[in-house]
């Protein structure tokens, strides 16, 4: 490729992404839902929860309640996974 042909792309480019035009938000909040219930039955209280909307998947960001030890959810995190993903056993 002969660079003297190459045009860096533009800044708009960025602003292109593509976002789904339909979103379930419904569904979103049974989810985030879900997730409190299988947390609450580990004994693992939050104060918050958020997502972020990806292209493919949705991002849950999880904050326990003060107190919580980083290592009693990393103890029970492959049965957490297992009760929380769609196949799983809870649900």
């Amino acid at each position: 490729m002969n660079e003297s042909n190459y045009y860096h792309p533009t800044v708009d480019l960025l602003n292109s992404a593509v976002i789904p035009s339909i979103i379930d938000f419904e569904k979103l909040e049974e989810q985030q839902k879900h997730i409190i219930d299988v947390l609450r039955t580990f004994c693992i209280p939050i104060n918050e929860i958020k997502y972020t909307l990806g292209p493919s998947v949705v991002r849950y960001a999880i904050k326990p309640k003060s107190g919580q030890l980083y290592a009693k959810v990393r103890k029970n995190e492959h049965d957490i996974a297992l009760c929380i993903s769609p196949m799983g056993g809870v649900g």
